[in-house]
């Protein structure tokens, strides 16, 4: 049987989450080694060995990458490129990305200093006094660290910040508003102005979401009942991600003299902290007690799932739906939210930890060094979701590479072809179960054994047609000609008996072949 493996070399699922994986930098990633801390409920996650799948943390830096962006943005790009190994650089696609990271790298500015950081935020601050300064209000609202704001200051921050909402009627000033009120609980100063925060998104799942938050917090359980029906019935789940990002960076390029590499990662950096899994604690609780909660939960996982902006959000969506569905006694509704989960997970990392990494490095210098390229970034995730967002980006940074780009350019277009059409096979109760496994595909295995929770490896398959599952003991299993129906059992045998709360999930996504 497999050993449960040190907690130290564990991956979450979605490496290449670009709009949380800034977090890491502000608030110091959990995962030691290879894992990316995204702030909001993290996806548990186990290797299925002990093993660092991300190459080892000690190579150096690409060629050039220490000169882009400013300081903040240059750690955190350098801190991507120390997961490739030299091993890992050989690929030619990998080759290929990082060549075209080479050239699109400028020079940039110096490391700023703490004071200099605090200086920014004050200036914003003083600006947020200003009655037309809601840009710089929310801003100071959403970078000022709770512990350097006084009680009073911060109350006072909050009640400015509901009432300009409320009198313009703005949605995205609404929105943090009640979130910061969330955030502020019992000690929150516009509790009254709930009513009229919602009248500016009525149709936002996710406001309600809080709403019914609020409600809960202070002893309201039939209102927060009411607050997660209208959620329910609402027609999109929006967390102003985009918006928030281009307000912040707007801000700080009008009050403080931050680079605008820096003025990037500081904007991703304070949104990925303000993101948390609302209402995700509360449906759980009420749910086993009442069918009315679990329903209404149901429906804003769905909206959640299908219209948030982001892949963290939509990941969560799929957990809460699969959650919810199981409350309810829909043990294949709940396997198939949970397949769809996965397979989000693991189409972001095709190519494997490496091809990730690299393509993630790509993307930070790409954002940091065009601003053109950051605005487009942020309305093709308001047009069509951040996944879609990122597949683009390397398409975006081949284009805008220099024309001595040495053919660079040319074959990570190339690489990029190869796995435009790739399907993530798999999932249960799908047809493609009945996949048959074949040399160089890579595997996507997933352990849910509750307690010690779930665990993600990538494997791919050797060219004698066996992947390895661990180094001790030495585990190797044959995969070739398998479907991955008989994989999941072969894999799950190793674990012991199988039951509805530990399961192995094997998809794949086929290797690239001329013939295809």
């Amino acid at each position: 049987m497999i050993r449960p493996m040190r907690r130290e070399a564990f991956m979450p699922a979605g490496v290449a989450m670009l709009l949380l994986l800034v977090a890491v930098f502000f608030i110091g990633p959990r995962d030691r080694d290879v894992g990316i801390a995204t702030t909001a409920a993290p996806e548990p996650a186990l290797a299925l060995d002990g093993e660092a799948e991300a190459a080892g943390s000690g190579a150096a830096p690409a060629p050039g990458v220490e000169a882009a962006g400013g300081g903040r943005m240059r750690t955190l790009i350098a801190r991507y490129s120390a997961r490739l190994s030299s091993e890992a650089r050989e690929d030619d696609c990998v080759q290929a990305v990082e060549g075209v990271t080479k050239l699109l790298s400028g020079p940039g500015p110096g490391e700023l200093s703490d004071e200099q950081v605090q200086v920014a935020l004050n200036q914003l601050r003083r600006a947020a006094i200003d009655p037309s300064g809601d840009d710089a209000l929310l801003a100071s609202v959403l970078l000022v660290p709770r512990a350097d704001t006084s009680p009073q200051d911060a109350a006072d921050q909050l009640r400015e910040l509901g009432q300009r909402a409320v009198v313009s009627r703005n949605p995205l000033l609404a929105w943090h508003a009640l979130r910061a009120c969330v955030r502020a609980g019992g000690s929150c100063p516009i509790t009254h102005l709930e009513a009229e925060l919602l009248q500016t998104q009525p149709q936002n799942a996710e406001a309600w979401a809080l709403a019914a938050e609020l409600r809960y917090g202070r002893g309201d359980a039939g209102g927060a009942l009411a607050a997660m029906e209208h959620a329910a019935a609402a027609q999109t789940a929006n967390w102003y991600w985009p918006e928030s990002v281009a307000v912040i960076k707007r801000a700080m390029a009008a009050q403080t003299d931050i680079p605008y590499a820096d003025r990037v990662a500081t904007a991703f950096g304070a949104m990925a902290a303000a993101v948390s899994p609302w209402a995700n604690a509360l449906c759980q609780a009420e749910s086993r007690s009442s069918r009315c909660w679990a329903e209404a939960c149901l429906a804003l996982a769905k909206l959640r799932a299908e219209h948030n902006e982001t892949h963290l959000g939509r990941t969560l969506g799929y957990g809460l739906q699969a959650s919810m569905q199981r409350v309810l006694g829909d043990e294949q509704g709940a396997m198939e939210a949970e397949t769809l989960r996965l397979k989000a997970n693991a189409a972001q990392l095709t190519g494997g930890p490496a091809m990730s990494a690299a393509l993630t490095q790509l993307g930070l210098v790409l954002l940091a060094a065009d601003p053109v390229q950051l605005g487009n970034f942020l309305d093709d995730i308001r047009a069509s979701g951040e996944m879609e967002a990122l597949r683009r980006l390397p398409q975006q940074a081949a284009s805008s590479a220099p024309s001595r780009a040495d053919g660079a350019a040319e074959k990570l277009r190339e690489c990029l072809a190869r796995s435009a059409g790739t399907e993530v096979m798999g999932g249960w109760g799908t047809e493609a179960t009945a996949y048959r496994v074949q040399p160089g595909d890579e595997l996507h295995i997933t352990y849910r054994g509750g307690e010690p929770g779930e665990g993600l490896a990538i494997r791919e398959v050797g060219p004698g047609g066996e992947v390895r599952l661990a180094e001790e003991p030495i585990t190797h299993v044959p995969a070739a000609g398998r479907t991955l129906a008989e994989l999941e059992r072969d894999i799950s045998a190793l674990f012991g008996p199988e039951t509805p709360s530990r399961r192995v999930t094997v998809l794949a996504i086929p290797a690239w072949r001329e013939s295809t």
